[in-house]
């Protein structure tokens, strides 16, 4: 499984606020559970995509949290080149990435581990002081059965609190560690450490909007 994450930047291309645009007349979208995650066909990552697809393609991010996008053969060049459509793009602070892509981070599972690398409900890379945008994960080799990558809507989350609760959360902060480099490669074999030893934390609140969507 290839990792390849995009920090926060605005897109000037696609709709933003809470009126979502949902006319999708270049790709199909088709949503695949009640919370979030829709499945987007008619579209090759592999090409070099015009602005209004790339668009429809972030349009259908915001409004289902998830996209999936199946039978794509790209390569490592094009899943940096879609990748930057979103942000710029960061480096993992403590696995080392690839060669000639250090952006994108290959997750590996040695075949006598147990555990998951980020097995743990979480949100990714959340210690740094600017949250990042998007994640994409290009799988190469997975289980037939298990391992899944689960997601889950903190909207709905929000929104299915009670009154009291949403009152104790709402302008709470929360400190988030990166617990240092021995949690993301001493338990995980084929994961390399890049050499950084530094622990990283920040504050963020509990409670945020997302500032394109409103929610």
């Amino acid at each position: 499984m290839f990792y390849s994450p995009s920090l926060w930047e605005p897109m000037n291309i696609m709709k933003s606020n809470a009126n979502l645009n949902m006319n999708f007349e270049n790709i199909t979208v088709n949503p695949i559970a009640g919370a979030l995650g829709a499945q987007i066909d008619n579209v090759d990552l592999s090409e070099n995509l015009p602005d209004e697809i790339i668009s429809e393609i972030y349009n259908a991010l915001l409004a289902y949290q998830v996209i999936f996008f199946r039978d794509q053969d790209i390569t490592s060049e094009e899943q940096i080149n879609l990748a930057k459509h979103f942000g710029p793009l960061e480096r993992h602070i403590y696995v080392k990435g690839r060669k000639d892509y250090p952006e994108i981070l290959r997750i590996i599972k040695a075949p006598e581990e147990k555990r998951q690398w980020g097995e743990t409900w979480h949100t990714d890379v959340s210690y740094n002081p600017k949250p990042t945008k998007v994640i994409i994960l290009r799988s190469i080799k997975v289980p037939p059965v298990g391992g899944d990558t689960m997601f889950s809507n903190m909207e709905i989350a929000y929104d299915t609190l009670s009154d009291k609760i949403k009152d104790k959360v709402n302008d709470k902060r929360a400190i988030h560690s990166s617990l240092g480099a021995a949690a993301f490669v001493d338990a995980y074999k084929e994961m390399e450490g890049n050499g950084n030893l530094d622990e990283y934390s920040n504050s963020h609140p509990v409670v945020r909007t997302h500032p394109e969507t409103g929610k």
